[in-house]
């Protein structure tokens, strides 16, 4: 919805997620400018 509305790009992040897409998605969210990461509690271990 966010990306929608002001065509920012958006990185999820989650615990469901493999260990490996986590990694992935928190490496696009390092190399992309002006991201938004949304992360649930996974994102603070």
């Amino acid at each position: 919805m966010l990306r929608q509305f002001l065509s920012v790009p958006v990185v999820t992040l989650n615990g469901d997620m493999p260990q490996a897409q986590r990694l992935g998605a928190l490496g696009k969210f390092k190399r992309v400018p002006m991201s938004v990461l949304v992360a649930t509690d996974v994102a603070s271990r």
